[in-house]
C-alpha cells in the first residue's frame, strides 16, 4: 500500500514533463497559459524597476489585471471539455493584455511586442489556418493601430509603414509555424498508421504462427523443416516420435551415423550420406524415399520421405520441408498382397500344367471329331495363357523380394534390341505400323540376365504396338552415356494423363483409356518390366503427355570395370 502511494504522488509530481502534459487537456491550457504569465510579469517587473519610464498607470495595471485574470480563468475552468474556439479566447486575451502593457510602458514598452508570437503560434494550434488570421487580426487592432495614437509621428505615412510590419511579422511567423505543424501533423499520421499496420501484421502473423503451430502439431505425417546449411529450424509432435525410434535414450551414438535408419529390407543399415535428412541438407529433391526406422528388434516403422524447397520472394532457396509419412501398414497390406497373389500364383500352375498336358493328350486322341478337336484347342491355348499369366505374376513377386536365381553374362543391348524388334514385326505389320530400331554406336557389353532383358524389351515393344493406333510408328533406340547404357521405346500414340503415367508400373494397373477402350491385358506386364530391371540395379521411367505419344526409358550401370574413368 505505502509502495503504492508513494508511487502515485511520483507520479503525479511529473506534471512538468512533456509527455504529461502532451496526455492533458487541462495542463495544455494552464501550463502554456501560467508560463507565459510568468514572462511577462517578469517582463513588466524588470521594465519598472529598472528603467525611469513616463508611465500610463491606466493602461499598466489594466494589462496587468486582464492577464492574471487570464491565467486565473485558465486554472479554475475545465478546460478538458471545451472546444478549441473557447480555448482561443486565452491567447486572444493574452494579446490583448501585452497591447496594454506596451502602451503603459511606452516608450520602452515597444519591446514587448516580441512576446504576441507566443500566443499567436497558440492560436495556429488551436484553430490551424483560422489562428493565423486571428493573429494577425488581433494584432492589428490591438497593438498598431493604437500605436498610431501614442506613438510618434502620429497618423504619418511612415508611421503606418512602421506600425505595419507587427501584424505582416505576426501573419508571417505564425504561417511558418501553420506548416511546421501540419508536416509534423502529417509525418505523426503516417507514423501512426504505420505503427497500426505493423501491429495489425503482428496480429496476423501472431494468429497465423499459432494456427500454423496447432495444424502441424496435429497431423499425423512427421514435419521437418532445415534452413540453408541443414540445421533443424522446425518440426513436429509427430517427427518427434519418429526421431525418437531412430534414436531412442538407450542408443549411445546420438550422431547422425548412430541412428537406426535402414533399407526397405530392415536389416541393411542405410548410408549417412543416402538418408533423407542427409540428402535434404544437400539440397536434394525427392519424392518417396522408404526407409525402416527403428532398431530391428523392436516395432520398426516404415516411412515414406519426400523434400521439397521453399524460396523467398527473391526465388532463392530459403529452407527445406521434408516430409515423414508412416506406410508400415500399407507396406503390409502390400506384403499380404504379394503373398497372396503369390501363393495363388504357385498353387494354379501345378493344376494349369496337369490341364495342359491332358488336353494335349485329349487333342491326340480327337483326330477323328474336328469339332470336339476345335473345343480343345480353345482349351489348350486359353490354358496356356493363363498359365502365362500365373508365371508372370509369380516372377513379378519373386523378382521384387529377389527371390529369383540370376544368371548374368556379358550382353550386348544393341544385339536384344535387333532381336527384340524382328520378333514383334509381324504384330506391328498387322496394324500397318512403322516399327524401327535405331543403334547409337557401339555399347560396351554389362552383365546381365539376357532372356530377362529381353522379356522386358518384348513387353514394352508390345504394349507400343497394343496402345497405338493403326499407321503408327514406334522406335526403340540405344544410348550410351557416362557411366549407363540403355533404351528408349517410343511411339507417336495418344499418350497419357500424368496420373496414368506416374502408376503404369504398379502391379494391376491399367489406364482409363485402356479399360474404356476393351483392350485385352492384366496390367502385370510393365510391372514386371520393372521388378526384372530393377534387379539388375537399373532404372526404368515414362515419359508420356495427352495427345503426344509415349517414351520409356531403361537404363543399367555400367560396372567400374568397364565405364569411362
Amino acid at each position: 500500500m505505502a509502495m503504492t502511494a508513494s508511487r502515485s504522488t511520483g507520479a503525479g509530481r511529473r506534471w512538468w514533463r512533456t509527455e504529461t502534459i502532451a496526455q492533458n487537456a487541462r495542463l495544455r491550457v494552464v501550463v502554456p497559459e501560467c508560463l507565459f504569465t510568468l514572462l511577462l510579469m517578469m517582463a513588466v517587473i524588470a521594465y519598472v524597476a529598472t528603467l525611469e519610464l513616463d508611465i500610463r498607470h491606466g493602461f499598466l495595471w489594466s494589462g496587468v489585471v486582464l492577464c492574471l485574470a487570464i491565467t486565473a480563468l485558465a486554472v479554475a475552468l475545465p478546460w478538458d471539455r471545451a472546444a478549441p474556439g473557447w480555448i482561443a479566447l486565452l491567447p486572444v486575451a493574452d494579446m490583448v493584455s501585452i497591447a496594454l502593457l506596451r502602451i503603459g510602458l511606452l516608450p520602452d514598452g515597444v519591446s514587448l511586442s516580441l512576446l504576441l508570437f507566443a500566443p499567436a503560434i497558440w492560436l495556429v494550434l488551436l484553430l490551424q489556418r483560422r489562428g493565423v488570421v486571428l493573429a494577425a487580426v488581433v494584432s492589428l487592432l490591438a497593438v498598431s493601430l493604437p500605436s498610431l495614437f501614442y506613438i510618434p509621428p502620429y497618423l504619418t505615412l511612415g508611421g503606418v509603414v512602421r506600425n505595419s510590419l507587427l501584424p505582416l511579422a505576426v501573419l508571417l511567423i505564425s504561417w511558418l509555424a501553420l506548416l511546421l505543424y501540419q508536416r509534423l501533423e502529417q509525418n505523426l499520421n503516417r507514423l501512426v498508421t504505420a505503427q497500426r499496420q505493423k501491429e495489425r501484421l503482428h496480429r496476423i502473423a501472431r494468429t497465423q504462427a499459432r494456427l500454423l503451430t496447432g495444424v502441424g502439431e496435429n497431423l499425423n505425417v512427421g514435419v521437418l523443416v532445415l534452413d540453408v546449411e541443414g540445421n533443424d529450424v522446425l518440426y513436429n509432435r509427430a517427427q518427434r516420435s519418429f526421431h525418437s525410434l531412430v534414436s531412442p535414450p538407450s542408443n549411445p551414438d546420438r550422431t547422425e551415423a548412430g541412428h537406426y535408419v535402414y533399407r526397405a529390407d530392415g536389416r541393411t543399415s542405410m548410408p549417412v550420406e543416402e538418408r533423407p535428412a542427409h540428402r535434404a541438407a544437400r539440397g536434394e529433391v525427392f519424392e518417396n524415399v522408404t526407409v525402416v526406422a527403428g532398431p530391428p528388434d523392436s516395432r520398426q516403422r516404415t516411412l515414406s520421405v519426400s523434400a521439397r524447397h521453399v524460396l523467398n520472394g527473391q526465388g532463392e532457396h530459403e529452407a527445406t520441408v521434408l516430409i515423414f509419412q508412416d506406410v508400415t501398414e500399407l507396406q503390409e497390406a502390400v506384403r499380404e498382397r504379394d503373398r497372396f497373389v503369390a501363393t495363388v500364383s504357385h498353387e494354379l500352375r501345378t493344376p494349369l500344367t496337369s490341364i495342359i498336358g491332358y488336353t494335349d493328350l485329349a487333342l491326340d486322341e480327337a483326330e477323328e471329331d474336328p469339332l470336339l478337336a476345335e473345343y480343345l484347342d480353345v482349351v489348350l491355348r486359353n490354358s496356356r495363357h493363363l498359365r502365362t499369366l500365373v508365371e508372370e505374376l509369380l516372377l513379378e513377386q519373386q523378382t521384387r523380394v529377389g527371390r529369383t536365381e540370376r544368371h548374368l553374362e556379358p550382353t550386348d543391348l544393341s544385339e536384344l534390341v535387333e532381336r527384340a524388334v524382328e520378333s514383334q514385326q509381324p504384330q506391328a505389320a498387322e496394324k500397318g505400323q512403322t516399327l524401327s530400331a535405331v543403334i547409337e554406336g557401339p555399347a560396351p557389353a554389362i552383365p546381365l540376365e539376357r532372356s530377362r532383358i529381353m522379356q522386358v524389351l518384348i513387353n514394352l515393344i508390345a504394349n507400343a504396338v497394343k496402345y497405338t493406333q493403326e499407321g503408327g510408328r514406334i522406335t526403340v533406340s540405344t544410348s550410351v552415356t557416362p557411366g549407363s547404357v540403355g533404351f528408349t521405346v517410343t511411339d507417336d500414340g495418344p499418350g497419357m494423363e500424368a496420373e496414368d503415367g506416374e502408376r503404369i508400373f504398379s502391379p494391376f494397373y491399367r489406364t482409363r483409356a485402356a479399360t474404356a477402350g476393351g483392350l485385352p491385358g492384366a496390367g502385370i506386364g510393365l510391372a514386371l518390366s520393372r521388378s526384372i530391371v530393377e534387379a539388375h540395379e537399373g532404372r526404368i521411367s515414362v515419359r508420356t503427355a495427352p495427345g503426344e505419344g509415349t517414351s520409356i526409358c531403361v537404363s543399367f550401370p555400367i560396372p567400374a570395370a568397364e565405364g569411362t574413368p
